[in-house]
């Protein structure tokens, strides 16, 4: 063999393996295109599918707060709708929506000085502030809490008692 003959044929094997190697390349890059585009395919469908479960979740949501909202409004109109605008019992007990005390009198005066009051005040306070006397007072502290005020009596130790209106 000459030395041309060893050249050609040294050339086509690099050529070959060349070739090969470009092949093989090539497959490589094909391979990573179609990686890249099923990723970007399968992260399209993961954004989507949580898309949608965002917007199911949304409308369950709005769906149930609207079932709320009208089962508040049915049960609002049946407990309102034969009451004309009276107040509620709880309401008549307590006075509210009509005078509870004559203007002046020493039962205003009493609860006015308690309700002035976030703390505790003795019975001699009381007695001079709303200017009942004896067991005057306490027939208003009765009436008080007959009209549906809550009036605590809190006695510490050996002090006398004090009374505060309870919220």
């Amino acid at each position: 063999m000459n030395n041309n003959e060893t050249n050609t044929k040294n050339r086509i094997e690099t050529i070959t393996a060349e070739l090969a190697n470009c092949q093989w390349r090539l497959e490589q890059a094909i391979r990573a295109d179609e990686r890249k585009t099923a990723t970007k395919q399968w992260r399209q469908y993961a954004r989507d599918l949580a898309a949608s479960e965002v917007k199911k979740a949304n409308d369950a949501a709005a769906k149930k707060a609207a079932d709320d909202h009208q089962a508040w409004q049915e049960k609002l109109v049946r407990l309102f709708e034969d009451r004309n605008g009276e107040g509620s019992k709880t309401d008549r007990q307590r006075g509210k929506g009509r005078r509870v005390f004559r203007d002046g009198s020493k039962l205003q005066a009493l609860y006015r000085a308690l309700h002035r009051r976030n703390y505790p005040v003795t019975r001699v306070t009381l007695q001079r502030e709303s200017g009942l006397e004896g067991w005057a007072f306490y027939e208003g502290i009765k009436t008080l809490r007959q009209r549906g005020y809550s009036i605590e009596t809190l006695r510490t130790g050996r002090l006398k008692p004090k009374y505060r209106l309870a919220s």
